[in-house]
């Protein structure tokens, strides 16, 4: 396939052949994604220039799915990684977090198809805090990832995405304990007054740190 689409003369032949899509919208990287063939996928990225390979990954059927949604669906492991690998970090984030028409991302192409080894390849591509945000984003029923693992029974997908829930709450613990001991910290260091405090005194200071502290803490637990 890569000779023959090297033999165009131009990148902009090469990427108007790539793109070419059918009556659904499906371009030969969705039909590529869609079965799991790598080989194919890679040639059309070594066809594709850096710079426009997340416009390819981006495109969308009449049905608004990308291929990530496809390899995803197919359990495709293997081809999720390869997606995942010819974008950046925050190009990453943009194509896990795309939604079909059905308000659907790729992980929820994954936990419909109890797909828990893509789920954990998907979910591992991200920084936790992150992954906060890919589990709460909404079908369009208001179902999320998480939701859907649980509605549908599917204990060993379920289990994986409490772990992953569990790791983002505990990096959010940690810091709102951080910046509360900041506070402390910072309340021992300042001036003592000229003559000692009163005891109602303390007592207003006091719970005005535990104000702060709390806030805070809530602030990071949204």
């Amino acid at each position: 396939m890569k000779e023959l689409i090297d033999c165009l003369t131009s990148d902009g032949q090469k990427f108007r052949l790539i793109t070419a899509a059918d009556n659904g919208g499906k371009t030969a990287a969705h039909f590529a994604t869609a079965c799991g063939n790598t080989h194919v996928l890679e040639a059309i990225l070594k066809c594709t220039s850096r710079a426009r390979q997340l416009d390819l990954l981006t495109m969308q059927t009449i049905c608004a799915q990308t291929p990530l949604h496809l390899a995803a669906a197919g359990g495709y492991t293997e081809t999720v990684n390869m997606i995942l690998s010819a974008v950046s970090k925050d190009q990453m984030f943009q194509l896990i977090t795309m939604q079909d028409k059905l308000g659907r991302t790729a992980l929820h192409a994954a936990v419909e198809e109890t797909n828990t080894d893509t789920l954990k390849a998907l979910l591992d591509s991200q920084s936790l805090s992150d992954i906060n945000r890919i589990l709460s984003i909404e079908n369009v029923f208001g179902t999320s990832v998480i939701q859907l693992g649980a509605d549908r029974g599917k204990k060993e997908v379920s289990k994986l995405l409490s772990e992953y829930q569990q790791k983002v709450e505990n990096a959010d613990n940690e810091r709102g304990m951080s910046v509360c001991k900041s506070v402390c910290v910072l309340a021992l260091s300042m001036e003592p007054q000229q003559e000692p405090a009163s005891a109602e005194t303390l007592r207003e200071s006091l719970l005005e740190l535990v104000h702060i502290c709390s806030t805070t803490f809530l602030r990071f637990q949204k």
